[in-house]
């Protein structure tokens, strides 16, 4: 990515023109901080999803034959890898040969980290990394006999609604009639649950990550990076968790020639997760072209809630 855009993100963000826009610098900086999160006792998502996946990969995979290549979008680090892409490969080989096991990340350490996994465990299989924002373009030529996975629930809950339609547009284009996109999503809607969750030390941690990257990309020495308090907020309406950093400190920072205040008490939202519902869920995925089949979903005993979509193109 290039400095002006990189300049330009973070000048809209603290000129208040933008907001929910950083997640992709958030894994940058330090992307084995996913690590972190995912083995974190209150990040339920990953948590319910592997438990989705131990549970029902065989059913999940009932049914989907003459596959050769899987397309994983967003694989994340070793750990959701090893816990969710490689048992879903493992039932799909009963009844498949998967010749080419593709990874599309934003995070580059991600996607070449997920296709030596999946060759670690799996020596016939040939990997394909790919890095790029796949909301805007997947970057994976129109292959046949394939079926797509994104699990984590990323597509829903880290786009805003332009974003999550023109990646399902952008994956209904790459799927002929009949191939299979497994995706998750998440649809917790208790604001006590989601407070646990996301009003922590890590999802901070994560958070900073956008500064520290801004301070490193662009060689800001006096800029401290972390000089930010974490604001959670719940939005019940639209079903997001609103995540800002609020300044502790005045600063100031120079953005293409441009003098950059950054007032103390000023709130930037970094970055929403978008709680969905399987109604909101059905809708967009039906919109274009994409019909769910079957829907696994868990609850643990905090009522959070995740849902695995078996989804096949009409």
């Amino acid at each position: 990515m290039s400095y002006s855009r990189l300049e330009q993100d973070f000048i809209d963000l603290f000129d208040g023109k933008r907001s929910a826009h950083l997640s992709k610098y958030v894994h940058l900086y330090r992307p084995e901080i996913y690590d972190d999160i995912v083995n974190d006792s209150r990040y339920y998502i990953y948590k319910l999803e592997c438990e989705i996946i131990k549970k029902f990969a065989d059913k999940i995979m009932l049914g989907v034959n003459n596959i050769f290549h899987v397309v994983e979008l967003g694989p994340g680090s070793h750990s959701p890898v090893s816990s969710k892409t490689l048992p879903v490969l493992e039932a799909l080989r009963e009844n498949n040969i998967i010749k080419q096991y593709t990874a599309v990340d934003i995070t580059k350490e991600y996607a070449y980290d997920a296709c030596q996994t999946v060759k670690n465990k799996f020596e016939d299989i040939k990997s394909n990394a790919i890095v790029t924002n796949f909301v805007s373009d997947i970057g994976v030529e129109k292959i046949t006999d394939k079926i797509i996975f994104s699990f984590g629930g990323t597509i829903f809950c880290n786009n805003n609604i332009l974003e999550i339609n023109q990646t399902i547009n952008n994956i209904s284009n790459l799927l002929k009639t009949g191939e299979y996109f497994i995706i998750g999503v998440d649809i917790t809607d208790d604001e006590q649950s989601l407070s646990v969750t996301y009003h922590n030390q890590i999802v901070h941690e994560l958070l900073l990550n956008v500064m520290y990257n801004l301070k490193q990309e662009l060689n800001l020495e006096n800029f401290d990076a972390s000089a930010f308090d974490l604001v959670f907020e719940w939005q019940k309406e639209s079903k997001d968790v609103v995540l800002y950093l609020q300044a502790q400190k005045t600063q100031q920072i120079i953005l293409k020639d441009r003098e950059i205040n950054i007032n103390q008490g000023n709130k930037y939202n970094i970055i929403n997760s978008r709680k969905s519902s399987l109604e909101i869920a059905k809708s967009v995925l039906e919109k274009y072209n994409i019909k769910i089949q079957e829907t696994f979903i868990l609850t643990d005993e905090f009522g959070n809630k995740f849902a695995l979509l078996k989804t096949q193109k009409a």
